[in-house]
């Protein structure tokens, strides 16, 4: 019963054909899962680089927010998003070059069939609320729960 889901999980996100981006490319339990969903075709997986991954595994893509020329848009939609609540634009522009909110701003619309994952090292919940406020979909969820599961990966759960 238990493999039937994963497998069903599996088939449901090769379906949606989504690019999902990990924000913990620090991690080599996720590097490596980003590798397997690529080779599998799982989904098309995304790491933020914070300029210590080097070259990205194979056919996976790497973004660095602080090269990145979509961080300043990001920063003012993060600052229109959050000035009621007090943040400044220049707090809004150091917090998007955090891999957690970087791949959260992602998420926001502008590239269609992009979601955000993460979870293995930080608690995602604190740049989810305050900056993506959207719900994780099956497609994430599945991605998620396929990469927090394989055992070549070192189950991230």
């Amino acid at each position: 019963m238990e493999k039937n889901l994963v497998l069903e999980l599996h088939e449901k996100a090769r379906r949606l054909e989504r690019r999902i981006v990990l924000p913990e490319a620090q991690d080599p339990r996720v590097r490596q899962a980003a590798t397997l969903l690529s080779q599998q075709k799982i989904c098309r997986p995304v790491l933020v680089d914070t300029g210590k991954l080097g070259a990205p595994p194979a056919g996976v893509e790497a973004v660095n927010p602080a090269r990145d020329a979509r961080t300043p848009k990001f920063a003012a939609e993060l600052f229109e998003l959050r000035k009621a609540k007090g943040m400044t634009l220049e707090e809004a522009k150091k917090k998007v070059l955090e891999p957690l909110f970087f791949g959260g701003s992602q998420d926001r619309g502008r590239r269609p069939g992009t979601e955000n994952v993460a979870s293995a090292i930080w608690t995602p919940v604190r740049p989810g609320m305050s900056y993506t406020m959207t719900g994780v979909s099956s497609a994430a969820a599945a991605t998620a729960f396929t990469c927090a599961t394989m055992p070549a990966c070192g189950g991230l759960l």
